[in-house]
């Protein structure tokens, strides 16, 4: 819009014609002055919303389109023993990888594994399983179909009455 704004007011005879994004100009007098500059940045209307592009809200959602989400879902007892293995969803995913297998029977074979392994202190520290079923799904994920997605993990716990 700014090249064309130039060109239209170099057809019309205006010599001197000043480009650059927020720039504020006074335009009365026989030639354009700049008097001030405005920070500008791209925005986007989400919704009802206005989003800056810098917020991090586009990029996520760029990430997510480009390599897909992952929701792991794991319960533990009162006696911080998980009830049964943990379970993925998977959104923007393929249904098969590399070795043929559907994908989410994949990562919850790998994430019962971990699960399996993991020792009373890890089990006893959300932020320890989280980030150990976060990395299995990206590595399973990346071996089976070279992307690593965004993943949500969320350990639900039993309480004692």
């Amino acid at each position: 819009h700014l090249r064309e704004h130039v060109r239209l007011a170099r057809a019309n005879g205006i010599a001197s014609a000043i480009v650059t994004n927020g720039t504020m100009v006074d335009l009365t007098g026989d030639a354009p002055k700049v008097v001030d500059h405005v920070e500008t940045a791209r925005v986007y209307l989400d919704g009802t919303a206005l989003v800056g592009a810098m917020d991090g809200i586009v990029r996520d959602r760029i990430r997510m389109a480009l390599n897909g989400h992952v929701m792991v879902t794991m319960i533990i007892d009162e006696g911080g023993v998980p009830l049964g293995s943990p379970w993925a969803d998977l959104m923007g995913l393929p249904e098969a990888g590399r070795s043929r297998k559907p994908l989410g029977d994949e990562i919850e074979e790998a994430l019962a594994t971990a699960i399996e392994r993991a020792d009373r202190k890890t089990l006893r520290d959300d932020a320890k399983i989280e980030e150990a079923l976060r990395r299995v799904v990206r590595n399973v994920s990346m071996d089976e179909i070279g992307k690593k997605p965004e993943v949500t993990v969320i350990v639900s716990r039993l309480l004692d009455d």
